[in-house]
């Protein structure tokens, strides 16, 4: 090496020595210490960076679209406690269209003269009416083709007194259903099977499960339909659990045999018959169980009796016993409302609501036709009326809240029932009693554990009174479905139904059928007026506008009547079926443990956009009429045909600019004409959105040759005029299509108020317009039963018990400590979502990307000098990529699917499949940190490589698929070296050498996308560290290409140390290498210990000396193979051979010319041999001189050995003087003084050296440190 370079080597060691103090030299462990720590990882390409920015607005803008809406639905946040309302809207037309979908009763269902004993009901889960005469069942099938489906069935002997349904326990199988039976005698079980080729219904069988009843009657039935469990309900006033087992022997060797256990009982039943009947003689029957009905989300029984009395029970999850079943714990009483209780409270509520209009005492204990009530300005009743509730009507968790049930008296007043609940274990911060805690049963901690709700009590939330001129004087029935409540009863007179327009316009051009007699039965419908829903969850973004308070409902009277005859009415209930049964599965789940609600927990006003229309059916003499609901898309669709831009306008204004355009999205998603091909779906060629005319769009299906198939003129028109809605600037400012909002920043606090004390929402810089918002809209309810779930459900492995533990004596503290990690092997994996909900929500992301890519151009017009529409193109483009992404995550799945069952004993790291258990869709589609995770399960074996590059091409790049390319070379080469170690000869291993620069080129084209650990083991484990070496300083240049370590502008900067520490990551793989290689030398001559530190003192270090014959010892022995160091290093490597390729190694990191230029890679190599004592001077690495006059001052011998190495002679006799003038510091381990130099070759410099090594008198000492030594002046000459 020439002078000037080995200058310019050491004026460039400022840089490392303004910061050698982060490095203490302390020792190899101490220097791998501090370069492990604290750092940030290795920087990913601009690509991948750009497109996870991309997401970040977008994914924002989809999280608040599915709070919009959730917000605003639940009754107790809409309804004032402790008050009532009477108000309802009953302009607008109709809400329900009303179609006869059947004649009326087959013959099988007429009356019987022969018979004595006559039941009917409705079986709504599969869609059957049933009707007994005696023990005779019929069964007849109301949705069914125009041929009827009459089945009649006799499996009992006695008279039949209940019927109903039930979904067959886990542990059955080749059963649909359960039909219940319950006779005087006895209650028993009939299986039900459903062709799944015509989907009729064949015989039912007997089962052996039956269990007496000890002469009670049955008189309600009800089932849950998560579980199995049936309960029953008797005229004694008590209820039981019928309970069923499977086949398999107990301890006894008998299996277990059906029976039922209490749940419910009294003092009366407990008594011998004689004595019950006496009883009921002096002090009356029991109050009989007429209704029985649970609400499977909340696992909560509710029974109403005859008394009009409300009980509430806890069904307790089904838990795994210690036989490996499950156990089905009996369900809990909570609490009781008194009839009593209820009059009062709705008394108290009426008296408020109306001052002047003393109480009815019900109208069912009226004569027919009677007035209603008394006038206003009566006075008001001291006593509280007794009121009869017909029907109780449980509320899920997405409407009700905290009202878990729905009461309808006789006379159509509705009781809202809220539950109180209380924490069984109490938590820090909380009050044991809150009426606002979630009413689910389960409570989230603040340790993360799960707290169980326990009801205390039912009290009256809130009362909704029908209208005072309301001409009902008696309910029937009623149900209740997604907002909806419809009520069978009767009417007063004819006159009185002018009160309502709606029922109005039934009887005049909307009739159905004659308006018939008053004494027919007649359906009120009372729904959710959807107007106001909108316009509340608008609000946030107009605080100066307020919205409608309390609960907003539309009335209408629908009557059916048929010639002159009078309807008489047999059952109602809800209409269903029309959706798939997993995609109805997946709708009704909640996703991510409640933190949103499922799609069937919504809105109508979101509902309509993924569910059909409800509907309802009303079984009469007259038929089977189906009422389906007037959706708000329905009328937004009758306008579009109008072509009336007022109506329109007026539309919009209703419902807000953002819900219109989202449903002309959805116009344009559902509606588009596809491709004739039975994968119509998942066809991601639909035909998009154009501005050009249908003309034109059909030339160019024609060119490409797929057919245009629209089914009518009116459907391609709604399109069309969907279409020009939507893009049409004109009409588009017309409706507020292009007014913009600022979006929530959910950086900014939850309120702030203003310098009046009003509280407004935070706004952010973004403003987005309605169009855009609607688009969100539509896609996040797309999104939402995948968006927060977790995408795999796993069983983990039980871990083994702690009970032999010594506890604490005080007890556990709080909080406890952490869970231990999830044992991996051996644990069960399955997707979160079927291969049908996966095919569903793909075909509808495909469509809507479609449409989007076609008219993403049209939504905003590009124009730098206006912010908003920058903002909002960034947004339509982020939204694209969004779907993009998704449509790709859910390709992923449809691959991990299949080998779901291979996750648990993979060869993927533990902790990459936890952390995989974690992910949520939302995780894999949005976060960077999911994409090292799929790259993992990649590398690990479970998918294929290349099909996760073809498929999801943005969660898998060409340079993943090239990186796990090249590792699957490097492992077919690790095998075949294991396979051949005895027997590899010259020829193979050159061999493996040309086939590893493959993958190691590769690698080195691909470093700042590596990870490194993972790149080094595989490398180490064929050998391949001569190119390991080189992968490790082009990782080291990617992360500082500027060499901003070296020359800060401050040293002391986060960025300069930083850029440090990760260059010395890269540089600690080659120095495990080469401390590998020192410990397997060491062994063969003997050593045990490892080198003490330099000047850490002991006889463990080998010393310079020692050190120095290490390495020639084995270097002579190889001759000119120490110098060349092979691309594949034998493994394993035998110990007589380290020393020989340390030498190799250590002269390619520090002699080569491809590591020249890197300064900081020679200093740390030169540091480690500093520590282990290796003769560094031997090798000529153009920064030497520098490190050893700036690192090596306490060793100034070092130097000196340096020059003398490279017989620089003259400078290496001024070393040796500086070395004496400092006192004589080190000359101990100098060569013999009396010697001659050695390697000198002239007598020149043999005599200087010997004039220089004069006997060490007084005299001449201080005549070498005065300098006046005659030959050492002739040699400076």
């Amino acid at each position: 090496r020439s002078q000037p370079m080995a200058q310019e080597a050491a004026s460039c060691s400022s840089g490392w020595a303004a910061r050698s103090h982060l490095e203490p030299s302390a020792g190899y462990a101490t220097m791998m210490m501090n370069m492990r720590m604290p750092m940030q990882p290795s920087p990913r390409a601009p690509q991948e960076v750009e497109a996870e920015a991309q997401l970040v607005l977008p994914a924002r803008l989809v999280e608040e679209a599915l709070t919009q809406d959730d917000q605003h639905l639940r009754l107790d946040e809409v309804c004032a406690p402790g008050t009532g309302s009477a108000d309802y809207a009953a302009e607008g037309g109709s809400n329900f269209n009303v179609e006869c979908k059947g004649p009326c009763l087959p013959p099988l269902l007429h009356d019987r003269p022969e018979c004595t004993f006559m039941q009917q009901g409705i079986l709504p889960e599969i869609q059957h009416m049933w009707r007994s005469f005696d023990s005779t069942l019929v069964l007849w099938r109301y949705s069914g083709t125009a041929q009827p489906e009459v089945m009649e069935y006799q499996g009992v002997t006695q008279q039949l007194v209940g019927v109903a349904i039930a979904r067959p326990k886990a542990f059955v199988s080749g059963v649909d259903w359960f039909l219940v039976l319950a006779t005087p005698v006895e209650v028993s079980l009939h299986a039900l099977c459903i062709d799944p080729a015509t989907g009729r219904l064949l015989p039912p069988v007997r089962t052996q499960h039956i269990v007496a009843t000890d002469d009670v009657v049955v008189s309600a039935i009800a089932a849950d339909s998560a579980t199995g469990r049936i309960f029953l309900g008797c005229n004694d006033g008590c209820i039981h659990e019928l309970q069923y087992f499977d086949d398999e022997p107990t301890w006894s060797g008998r299996p277990k045999r059906c029976r039922t256990i209490s749940v419910q009982t009294n003092v009366m039943a407990s008594l011998p018959m004689f004595l019950r009947k006496v009883s009921e003689k002096i002090f009356g029957p029991a109050d009989c169980v007429v209704q029985l009905v649970v609400d499977s989300v909340r696992d909560l029984l509710l029974s109403l009796s005859c008394a009009s009395t409300v009980t509430v029970f806890r069904l307790p999850r089904p838990k795994l016993g210690a036989d490996g079943r499950f156990e089905e714990p009996a369900p809990v009483q909570l609490c009781t409302i008194e009839q009593t209780k209820l009059s009062h409270e709705v008394s108290k509520v009426r008296a408020m609501l109306f001052p002047g209009l003393a109480p009815s005492m019900g109208r069912a204990s009226q004569a027919y036709g009677s007035p209603y009530g008394q006038p206003y300005g009566a006075s008001v009743a001291t006593v509280p009326s007794k009121l009869k509730i017909v029907r109780l009507l449980p509320l899920g968790w997405a409407q009700g809240g905290n009202i878990v049930a729905c009461a309808v008296t006789d006379d159509g007043t509705r009781i809202f029932l809220r539950g109180v609940f209380r924490a069984e274990r109490p938590l820090l911060g909380f009050s044991q009693e809150s009426s606002m805690q979630p009413a689910r049963g389960l409570h989230t901690g603040m340790d993360g554990s799960r707290v169980t709700q326990t009801m205390t009590q039912v009290v009256v939330h809130h009362v909704r009174f029908l209208d005072i001129n309301s001409p009902i004087v008696c309910v029937k029935d009623a149900v209740h479905s997604s907002g909806s409540t419809l009520m069978l009863c009767k009417v007063v007179s004819d006159s009185a139904t002018s009160l309502f327009p709606s029922a109005r316009a039934y009887g005049g051009e909307r009739q159905y059928g004659t308006s018939g007699s008053s004494d027919s039965d007649v359906l009120v419908a009372i729904s959710t007026d959807l107007r106001a829903v909108a316009q509340r969850q608008s609000r946030g973004r107009s605080p100066w506008l307020s919205s409608t308070a309390g609960i907003a409902e539309h009335i209408e009277i629908v009557r059916l009547a048929g010639g002159s005859d009078i309807c008489r009415a047999v059952a109602l209930a809800t209409f269903d079926g029309e959706l798939a049964e997993p995609v109805e599965r997946m709708y009704g789940s909640s996703s991510a443990g409640g933190m949103v609600l499922p799609v069937l927990g919504l809105s109508e006003l979101a509902q309509q956009q993924l569910l059909p229309a409800q509907r309802f059916v009303l079984i009469s003499n007259l038929g089977v009429h189906a009422l389906t609901k007037v959706r708000p898309i329905d009328t937004f669709c009758q306008d579009l045909l109008k072509g009336d831009v007022g109506l329109l306008r007026d539309f919009s204004l209703q419902y807000t600019a953002e819900q219109t355009c989202a449903l002309c999205f959805q116009l344009l998603t559902c509606m588009v004409p596809k491709p004739g091909d039975a994968a119509g779906m998942l066809n991601s060629d639909v035909v998009g959105l154009s501005a050009v005319a249908a003309s034109e769009r059909r030339q160019q299906q024609q060119q490409r040759g797929q057919t245009f198939r629209v089914q009518n003129s009116n459907e391609e028109m709604m399109l069309l005029r969907a279409e020009h809605l939507l893009l049409s600037p004109q009409l588009a400012a017309q409706l507020g299509f292009v007014q913009t909002w600022p979006s929530m920043d959910s950086a900014m606090p939850q309120s702030l108020s203003t310098s009046l004390g009003y509280s407004v929402h935070p706004r952010g810089t973004n403003q987005i317009s309605a169009r855009i918002r609607g688009l969100c809209l539509y896609m996040s309810r797309i999104l939402r039963p995948l968006w927060l779930a977790p995408v795999m459900h796993v069983c983990w492995p039980t871990r083994p018990s702690d009970s032999g533990r010594k506890r604490p004596r005080g007890g556990d503290w709080w909080p406890p400590p952490p869970e231990p990690a999830p044992v991996v092997h051996g644990s069960r994996w399955q997707c979160a979502w079927s291969k049908q909900q996966r095919t569903f929500v793909h075909g509808q992301l495909v469509k809507l990307g479609a449409i989007l890519e076609r008219c993403k151009d049209y939504l905003v017009q590009e124009d730098s000098r206006v912010p908003e529409q920058r903002t909002g193109a960034a947004v339509v483009a982020g939204l694209a990529a969004l779907i993009g992404t998704a449509v790709e995550a859910l390709a992923f799945l449809e691959l991990i699917a299949p080998r779901a069952e291979y996750l648990g004993t993979s060869a993927c790291p533990p902790d990459a499949l936890v952390r995989f258990s974690e992910l949520t869709f939302r995780d894999l589609v949005c976060q960077s940190e999911a994409r090292g995770v799929l790259q993992q399960l990649m590398r690990g074996g479970v998918v294929a490589c290349r099909q996760l590059h073809a498929r999801c091409p943005r969660l898998f790049s060409a340079v993943d698929l090239e990186v796990q390319e090249a590792y699957e070379l490097l492992e077919v080469v690790r095998t075949n070296l294991l396979e051949a170690r005895s027997s590899i000869g010259t020829t193979d291993m050159a061999r493996w050498s040309h086939l590893v620069q493959r993958p190691l080129r590769t690698l080195e084209r691909h470093a700042a996308r590596l990870d490194l650990s993972e790149a080094a083991g595989r490398l180490r484990a064929v050998g391949a560290c001569k190119g390991l070496v080189a992968l490790c300083a082009r990782i080291a240049r990617a992360r500082d290409p500027h060499d901003e370590s070296l020359r800060p502008q401050d040293p002391s900067s986060a960025r300069a140390q930083q850029l440090h520490y990760a260059r010395l990551e890269c540089y600690q793989v080659v120095l495990e290498v080469l401390e590998d290689l020192f410990v397997l030398a060491r062994q063969c001559r003997g050593d045990t210990g490892l080198a003490s530190p330099a000047g850490g003192g002991g006889g463990a270090g080998l010393g310079f000396a020692a050190g120095g014959a290490l390495l020639a010892q084995d270097a002579a022995a190889g001759g000119a193979r120490s110098t060349v160091l092979p691309e594949l290093l034998p493994t394993p490597m035998r110990a007589t051979e380290a020393a020989t390729f340390l030498d190799a190694m250590l002269r390619h990191c520090l002699e080569d010319h491809a590591h020249g230029a890197d300064e900081l890679f020679h200093f740390c190599v030169l540091k480690w041999m500093m520590q282990r004592e290796l003769p560094a001077y031997r090798y000529d690495s153009p920064y030497l001189r520098g490190f050893l006059e700036t690192h090596a001052r306490d060793q100034p011998e070092l130097l000196c050995r340096y020059f003398q190495h490279r017989e620089r002679w003259t400078e290496a006799c001024d070393a040796y003087m500086a070395l004496v003038r400092r006192g004589g510091a080190g000359l101990a381990s100098c060569p013999c003084p009396y010697a001659p130099l050695p390697g000198a070759r002239s007598s020149r410099a043999r005599r200087s050296w010997c004039s220089c090594s004069a006997p060490r008198s007084a005299r001449g000492c201080r005549v070498l440190a005065a300098g006046r030594s005659p030959s050492c002046r002739r040699s400076r000459s």
